[in-house]
């Protein structure tokens, strides 16, 4: 297989390097999935030639434990049957993704000590990721590392799409999607969340972000943020377009991907903003007061936080988040006003058991749980701090899932042969 020549992060601060490696792609398939899948494949192929089995559709909920409480097994349950089993074993390694599809650990764990992290997150991707073994293993005294930091999160976008409007195909083609750019008026709420001349708050109606950035710094405000806009801004949209498009989307090339060539007038704005008022995610009042209340703020902090941002704008300076002045527009005109809901999509949690390292869990006061090993994102907390995100540019947890469990097949292969 040939290599390609690494690609740094998405920011000039990255300083990760990354090698994809690449099978033929079958007719109709993508290089990248054609090789994932031939790589899946292959690992089935040699674990069932040395007698390994497997179980589709059976999860594992619990630890088996002999008289003297060491670890010797797990319980699991066939999703579809219900079928219940007791799987003895010499060694368990635990791989199941984190607990991003569990809003209740999130709640319980995720730390608001350096940023609003707790609560239920939205996801991309599969949610098998409950966390049940993860909660099992502490239930039994396991330790955890960072488990409070915030999820992997590369992606902030509208809570919610709309469906009913056209889509307009372009001449230009997306490397994406190996297809032409088409885009809607509809995803018209994402785009606005995401600009970078917008105004974004938190739940509480504080702004606590650049908005250059809030495609990259959404997450600070935690699993939600609002993004703020005058019925006139919206009339402006109607005439002219968005002026630029987010930082983040042209980064990783998907504004190129999914809307109009910049400048495009959205001749209907206003009635894109107000479907979306009618689907929920949007909210529509006459005053700010009124669109605090909906939302749940305090009106007096929204309204000032209107009020320094509008005198930041005036002034071309802002000294609270330094935002570049070319970006800095205005609140400007009176009501309806409008807010978007936005929320910061993550792959899963980061973090969650503490291992040593041979990837054994531990236990809270340092010592090894017997017989149980972690990988991936059920310990990758070891890597991170809770007072940083996951890293902007992607791949890292990908790596340490593949790096971790072989060396936790590996050890824990060893330890049972002796």
């Amino acid at each position: 297989m040939e290599l390609e020549q690494p690609t740094g992060g998405l920011t000039e601060g990255d300083s990760n390097v990354v090698l994809f490696s690449y099978a033929p792609a079958a007719e109709g398939m993508t290089v990248r999935r054609q090789h994932n899948i031939a790589f899946f494949d292959n690992c089935i192929e040699k674990y069932t030639e040395m007698g390994g089995k497997y179980q589709l559709e059976t999860a594992a909920y619990d630890f088996i434990q002999d008289e003297n409480g060491k670890t010797v097994g797990v319980k699991a349950r066939n999703t579809n049957d219900g079928t219940e089993y007791e799987i003895y074993a010499d060694a368990i390694i635990l791989a199941t993704g984190g607990f991003g599809a569990n809003a209740q650990m999130e709640e319980e764990y995720l730390s608001d000590e350096y940023y609003p992290l707790s609560g239920e997150w939205s996801m991309v991707g599969m949610r098998q990721n409950d966390g049940a073994m993860i909660q099992a293993a502490i239930d039994d005294g396991a330790g955890t590392y960072s488990i409070g930091m915030c999820p992997a999160v590369h992606i902030t976008g509208a809570a919610d799409f709309l469906t009913q409007f056209e889509y307009h195909e372009l001449d230009t083609y997306c490397a994406q999607t190996n297809k032409n750019t088409v885009w809607t008026e509809g995803d018209l709420p994402n785009y606005l969340g995401n600009a970078p001349d917008s105004l974004a708050v938190n739940t509480k109606g504080e702004r606590f972000t650049n908005e250059q950035n809030v495609g990259f710094n959404g997450w600070m405000s935690g699993p939600t943020f609002y993004t703020l806009y005058s019925d006139a801004q919206i009339k402006e949209v109607e005439q002219r377009g968005i002026r630029t498009q987010p930082a983040y989307m042209q980064t990783v090339n998907l504004g190129a991907c999914g809307w109009a060539p910049e400048g495009t007038p959205i001749t209907n704005a206003t009635e894109v903003m107000d479907a979306a008022v009618e689907a929920g995610y949007v909210y529509k009042a006459d005053t700010l007061a009124d669109l605090a209340r909906q939302l749940g703020m305090d009106p007096a902090v929204l309204e000032q936080t209107v009020a320094d941002y509008n005198a930041a704008c005036e002034a071309g300076v802002d000294e609270a988040f330094g935002k570049d002045a070319a970006y800095l527009a205005p609140i400007a005109g009176d009501g309806p006003y409008y807010m978007i809901t936005m929320r910061n999509y993550c792959y899963s949690t980061c973090a969650a058991l503490d291992v040593n390292e041979q990837l054994q869990v531990l236990l809270e006061n340092g010592s090894v749980m017997d017989n149980v090993y972690a990988a991936g994102l059920d310990c990758s907390g070891v890597l991170y701090s809770e007072k940083k995100p996951y890293v902007t540019y992607g791949g890292v947890d990908q790596g340490f899932a593949f790096t971790s469990g072989r060396l936790a097949g590996a050890n824990a292969a060893a330890a049972v042969m002796g």
